[in-house]
C-alpha cells in the first residue's frame, strides 16, 4: 500500500539540508519520488525543501503506523490512508507556489497513470 502514495525525494535535500543550504532566494531542482523512480523536477528553495522534508517525515510515519495495525480492518485502513493522503496534499500545496504544486501535480498524476496500465 505504501507505494500507492506519492513520495516526495527531495534529492540531496535530506543528506545535505543543513550542510549545503542554497542562499536565501536562490532555487535548485528537486525531483519527485514514485516507486523507488525519481522522475520530473521541481525548483524549490531552502525552506521549501526543509518543510517538505519534515512533511514527508510526519505522513511516511503516520502511513507506516497505520500499515502496521493489523486490528483494522482494510476497508478502514484505506479510508484512514486517503484521508492521511488528503491532508498531506493540503500541507505540500501550502508550501508550494501555485506553479510548483501544479507541475508536482502534473508529474505524480502523470506517473500514476503509467503505472496504471
Amino acid at each position: 500500500m505504501r507505494t500507492s502514495f506519492f513520495i516526495l525525494a527531495l534529492v540531496l535535500a535530506v543528506q545535505h539540508i543543513s550542510a549545503q543550504s542554497i542562499p536565501p532566494g536562490e532555487k535548485e531542482p528537486a525531483w519527485v519520488m514514485k516507486d523507488d523512480s525519481l522522475v520530473g523536477g521541481l525548483v524549490l528553495d531552502t525552506a521549501q525543501r526543509r518543510m517538505l522534508v519534515d512533511v514527508e517525515r510526519r505522513y511516511q510515519r503516520d502511513f507506516d503506523t497505520l500499515e502496521a495495525d493489523d486490528t483494522l480492518a482494510v476497508s478502514v485502513v484505506n479510508d484512514r490512508m486517503k484521508k492521511l493522503n488528503a491532508r498531506r496534499e493540503q500541507e505540500i500545496k501550502s508550501v508550494m507556489t501555485p506553479e510548483q504544486y501544479a507541475q508536482w501535480t502534473r508529474i505524480t498524476i502523470g506517473e500514476a497513470a503509467k503505472h496504471d496500465h
